[in-house]
């Protein structure tokens, strides 16, 4: 069972992910994250599971949308890989943004984390990466938050 309310999505599964996206361009509400000495950004990816968390960070939305962008888009992939590419660089003014990984998968790709499966199994991102202004709303206004969670408590 899927609600939408707000722009904020729930679902009725064991892990529940969901994201709260502040339309508001102050400023102060605008973070970033580290650029290294060569101008350049690294993204690893990470695990999102069932842990109670909430992040407003734009280092950790990044690398949710990294791992959505990877796992989860199927054929669309690449072209999700490259948007969230293209808003942190024009955000950043970084030279490039390089998606690292943690290792290698059983396909001998880059492994960059998982997102429990149950919290995006009917790929409800994919409007993120369909809009440039969402998606940098979404990592680089510190009042977006990804909130994670499950249902066993």
């Amino acid at each position: 069972m899927k609600k939408t309310r707000n722009s904020v999505f729930e679902t009725n599964s064991s892990s529940t992910h969901s994201i709260s996206i502040s339309e508001s361009n102050a400023a102060d509400l605008i973070g970033t994250f580290p650029i290294d000495e060569d101008g350049n950004i690294h993204l690893l990816g990470g695990d999102f599971g069932w842990e109670q968390a909430s992040y407003n960070d734009p280092e950790t939305k990044a690398n949710y949308a990294l791992v959505y962008a990877a796992d989860w888009s199927g054929d669309r992939s690449e072209e999700f890989q490259q948007t969230l590419k293209d808003v942190i660089q024009e955000q950043t003014g970084c030279n490039e943004v390089f998606f690292v990984g943690s290792g290698t998968n059983y396909k001998d790709e880059p492994d960059y984390g998982y997102i429990d499966h149950q919290s995006v199994e009917d790929r409800d991102l994919h409007y993120l990466f369909e809009d440039k202004e969402q998606l940098r709303q979404f990592i680089f206004n510190t009042q977006s938050i990804l909130f994670t969670d499950n249902d066993n408590h």
